[in-house]
């Protein structure tokens, strides 16, 4: 077998530190403690990309149970990794889209709510003959209209704000006139 630096083609003046731990993980089994899932990642040459490795060290003992050599193995663990980034990312995308859907459902009920009155002042504003009645629908149906048009321009706000094409301005303001 080759070793690990052979085998990668791993430019040990890279990192002296990591270079530095690896002697001492080795150090360890030799003296006879093992050591479990040791992190290290090195630039390997021949794959030309990090190489992520979680290597455990086993000393190996003689028949009187000196310890004799040592055992190391690593795996490139780099692939597990990115696909558990992967998956986090893919749970935060679903997330947040049904974040989204959410916001659509409630906001389509909002909105056809004054859209209802509008229409609904309108026609029988229509059918009626009754000035004052018409005068006090057509302010109904504004009203309506006032208010599905603040809606959307919240949509519009909010749409514009998550794509950072809304200036946000900076003010000094009073809650309770506010509320």
């Amino acid at each position: 077998g080759r070793s690990i630096v052979e085998y990668l083609k791993l430019d040990m003046s890279q990192d002296l530190k990591t270079w530095q731990d690896l002697k001492h993980v080795l150090g360890n089994a030799l003296q006879g403690i093992r050591v479990n899932c040791f992190d290290v990642s090195l630039r390997s040459q021949i794959h030309n990309r990090l190489v992520q490795l979680q290597v455990s060290a086993e000393p190996k003992f003689d028949t009187a149970g000196n310890v004799v050599g040592a055992v190391c193995v690593g795996e490139d663990v780099m692939g597990r990794r990115r696909a558990a980034e992967g998956q986090i990312k893919m749970h935060q995308l679903q997330r947040a889209t049904e974040a989204k859907d959410t916001f659509l459902a409630c906001m389509s009920h909002e909105m056809r709510t004054p859209l209802n009155g509008l229409l609904g002042m309108l026609q029988i504003a229509n059918l009626s003959s009754n000035m004052s009645d018409i005068k006090r629908m057509l302010k109904q149906a504004s009203n309506s209209a006032n208010l599905l048009l603040h809606l959307i321009n919240d949509i519009l706000d909010i749409a514009r704000i998550e794509a950072g094409q809304l200036p946000l301005e900076l003010e000094h303001f009073s809650l309770s006139t506010v509320l």
